[in-house]
Formats: structure tokens, C-alpha cells, sequence
């Protein structure tokens, strides 16, 4: 389901979009820079598109949360 042209992972018609309240783009969140380009690069994120981001593997791109779904382990040898 990836489109290569938009960088977009399609959502799958059949479920794994977000319930309304969860994400909503309010015109507050909106003034983000960051929020929007992310509306302008996925408009279909409302039905579950994902936009793809790449990023290097380092400690600083790590959130705490991460290291509870890869394992202390893995932070060490990071």
C-alpha cells in the first residue's frame, strides 16, 4: 500500500483509522509548523494514511517510550 511518488503508506480500507477526537487537526494545532506540513503532505491521515519519515537510529532521536517497546538492552547498545 506505500505510494513511492507521495511518500505515503495507504491506509487499509478495512480498519486501523484513528476515532474522531483522537488526532483532530484543530485550526490551534494548525498554526504548528510542523502540524502543518504534516496536513499537507497527508491529507488522508483522517482515514489512516501514514506519512513515512526517515530518520537516523541515535540515542537523541529516542523517546523514553521507545526504549519501553525495544528493551533496556537494546538502549545500551545503542
Amino acid at each position: 500500500r506505500f505510494d513511492p511518488d507521495q511518500g505515503i503508506v495507504r491506509a487499509d480500507p478495512a480498519g486501523g483509522q484513528l476515532r474522531s477526537g483522537v488526532a483532530d487537526l484543530t485550526t490551534e494545532r494548525l498554526e504548528n509548523k510542523h502540524v502543518e506540513f504534516f496536513d499537507q503532505r497527508n491529507p488522508g491521515h483522517r482515514r489512516g494514511d501514514e506519512l513515512c519519515c526517515i530518520a537516523p537510529i541515535t540515542r537523541e532521536n529516542f523517546k523514553p517510550g521507545a526504549y519501553r517497546v525495544i528493551g533496556e538492552q537494546t538502549a545500551v547498545r545503542l
